[in-house]
């Protein structure tokens, strides 16, 4: 958890095994050796995101790195990090972009392409619905 607070390099992977283990918890997935593999193979998919954020990242390719087929990766994936793997790639992007609002003096549309969005007004929508503000107001904060 103080990895997650602290905002290390290694948080999303903490973020993943908190999630593994409240899932576990719940009985609500069997931990089993497959499911351990399975977790496994989706913390390299969460690394290569992680690393390759501002890449495309279809799901075919996401799959492929997790040795994984397509339908049980978008499975397993949710079930493990509790979001879709686009879901979790925009709010890797949003993250990124986020940082360097506040640490640079880009300008927006720049960050937004660079992070890996190629629509301004997308970019726009997603930041203000995860952050609560514009990114213009965000970068004055």
């Amino acid at each position: 958890m103080l990895r997650i607070a602290r905002g290390a390099a290694d948080s999303d992977e903490a973020a993943v095994a908190i999630a593994h283990i409240c899932l576990g918890a719940s009985g609500r997935f069997a931990l089993d050796k497959a499911s351990d593999l399975n977790t496994r193979r989706i913390l390299e998919a969460v690394r290569y995101i992680n690393a390759h954020f501002a890449e495309p990242c279809p799901l075919d390719t996401l799959a492929a790195v997790a040795n994984m087929n397509r339908f049980s990766f978008a499975k397993r994936f949710r079930a493990v990090t509790g979001e879709t793997a686009n879901q979790y790639v925009i709010n890797r992007r949003l993250s990124a972009a986020a940082t360097r609002l506040a640490s640079t003096r880009l300008p927006i549309a720049e960050i937004a392409f660079e992070v890996g969005f190629n629509d301004l007004s997308h970019f726009d929508a997603c930041f203000r619905s995860a952050f609560g503000c514009a990114p213009r107001v965000w970068r004055r904060r």
